[in-house]
């Protein structure tokens, strides 16, 4: 593969009282957050937009990281490239967590134990554990 790609763009879109806006962050910010909005209206799953962001930040950094220069070390890879897989895979792994939520295949199942300790009538068969024990919500005699 040849040598890194050098342009001459200004990376500096502009700058307010010293702070930089940068064309990638902006770029990255305004399509995650289309990405987001379509996700959240079109599917409402617990995690669905979470388990995108993952796999879509990773997988396009892949693509994007194939222009720098790395010191490589695994596999002719260089750290950002192995993290970027890594990452990719976790998000296919959390996308597919997702779309089995969707169908139903893991009703019944919380992703941690946080997900089940609300208090109140939304949640009947609530377990508490030694992780998460029951409150203590009587007031405590003035001494």
């Amino acid at each position: 593969m040849p040598g890194s790609f050098v342009h001459r763009i200004d990376p500096i879109l502009g700058s307010i009282g010293g702070v930089h806006l940068w064309w990638y962050g902006l770029s990255y910010a305004v399509g995650f957050l289309n990405i987001h909005w379509w996700v959240r209206k079109t599917n409402p799953t617990p995690g669905a937009t979470a388990a995108r962001f993952v796999f879509w930040y990773a997988f396009l950094r892949i693509f994007i990281d194939l222009f720098r220069d790395y010191p490589t070390h695994r596999f002719a890879l260089g750290t950002g490239q192995t993290l970027n897989i890594v990452m990719a895979l976790l998000g296919l792994v959390l996308l597919a967590r997702s779309r089995l939520r969707r169908l139903g295949r893991l009703a019944g199942r919380t992703a941690w134990p946080a997900a089940s300790t609300s208090i109140g009538k939304r949640h009947p068969g609530l377990n508490h554990s030694w992780i998460y024990p029951q409150i203590d919500t009587t007031p405590r005699p003035a001494p």
